[in-house]
C-alpha cells in the first residue's frame, strides 16, 4: 500500500468515524481522562458566587478590587490503546468485524486527541507478540496506525479487514497480556483495552490490574459471540473455530462495558468508557 493509497484509506476511515459518531465530543474524552493538574491562567475580578478559595489577597491588597486566580487544565495525557487481536477479532456482522470496530475506535481517539492536545500510543498484541507505535495525535497518528496494520497484514490494500489473517493467529497468552497492562500502568498511562477478553482469566493478576482507575476496558463482541447456538468446526490449521464456550465469560469480565458490531459502537464507546 503506497502513501497515496494509505491517504485514501485514512480518508475513508475518517469519513466512517464522523458518519458513525454524530455525537462525538472532545468533552467526553476530557471527562474520562484526567490531566496532569491545573496551571495558572490569569487574574479576574471577583463576582458574587465565585469560589473564595481562589482569591489572590496580595493582588487584591494592591488594587481597589478583589481578584481571583483562574486556572486551566494542564492535561498532557498520554492514552495507551491496547489492541488484543486474535482469531475471534475477525468475527462480525454486516461487514463490520471486531477488528474494524477497534480500528475505528482508535481512529476516533486519534482525532479527538488533536482537539484535546493529548497523545495516543497504540500497542498491538498479536500471536503473543507486541508492536508499539510512538505517541501521536490527529491525522498524523492515524496514517501511522493504518500503515502499521497494513504491514502486519491485518488490512488489505483497499483498507478492508484481511479475513484470511485469522487463520494465522492464535489467542494472545493471558500472562503476556497481563504483563503488557502491568507495564503500561507502571508508566502511569491511561489504558484503553479493546478486545473480547475471551482469553483472559477471571482471577489472579488480571483481576488486580483492572481495578486500577486508569484501566478502561471495553469488550468488543459480535452477534456470533453472544448467540445461544453452540457449534465448532476444524480449520485447515487444525484449530477449532465457531461459536460457544471460548467467548463465554462471567464474573469480573462480564461486568465490563460491552459493545457489539451491530450497534452504533463509536457513540456507545464514548458513553460506556469509564
Amino acid at each position: 500500500m503506497d502513501i497515496k493509497e494509505i491517504e485514501r484509506v485514512v480518508a475513508s476511515v475518517q469519513h466512517a468515524v464522523f458518519r458513525n459518531a454524530n455525537s462525538m465530543s472532545a468533552g467526553a474524552l476530557r471527562s474520562r481522562f484526567r490531566g496532569a493538574g491545573l496551571q495558572f491562567r490569569e487574574h479576574q475580578i471577583y463576582t458574587h458566587g465565585d469560589d473564595v478559595r481562589f482569591i489572590d489577597w496580595k493582588v487584591s491588597a494592591r488594587t481597589s478590587h478583589v481578584h481571583l486566580k483562574t486556572f486551566e487544565e494542564d492535561r498532557n495525557v498520554e492514552i495507551c490503546v491496547v489492541l488484543d487481536i486474535g482469531p475471534s477479532s475477525f468475527y462480525g456482522s454486516k461487514g463490520v468485524t471486531k477488528l474494524q470496530m477497534a480500528l475505528e475506535i482508535t481512529a476516533l481517539l486519534y482525532l479527538l486527541a488533536q482537539e484535546t492536545h493529548d497523545q495516543i500510543r497504540v500497542v498491538i498484541l498479536h500471536n503473543s507478540q507486541r508492536t508499539e507505535l510512538p505517541p501521536k495525535k490527529g491525522r498524523e497518528g492515524l496514517i501511522l496506525f493504518i500503515s502499521q496494520l497494513e504491514k502486519l497484514d491485518f488490512l488489505k490494500d483497499d483498507g478492508k479487514t484481511n479475513l484470511l489473517k485469522q487463520y494465522k493467529l492464535k489467542d494472545n497468552d493471558a500472562v503476556f497480556v497481563e504483563n503488557e497492562l502491568k507495564k503500561q500502568l507502571a508508566r502511569k498511562k491511561e489504558i484503553v483495552y479493546l478486545g473480547d477478553m475471551g482469553n483472559l482469566p477471571e482471577k489472579g493478576e488480571f483481576s488486580r490490574l483492572v481495578q486500577d482507575s486508569r484501566f478502561h476496558g471495553i469488550r468488543l463482541l459480535s452477534p456470533i459471540d453472544i448467540s445461544p447456538l453452540k457449534f465448532s468446526f476444524s480449520t485447515s490449521r487444525g484449530r477449532l473455530a465457531g461459536l460457544g464456550s471460548p467467548r463465554t465469560v462471567g464474573g469480573l469480565i462480564k461486568r465490563f462495558p460491552t459493545i457489539t458490531s451491530d450497534e452504533r459502537y463509536l457513540e456507545l464507546f464514548l458513553r460506556r468508557i469509564r
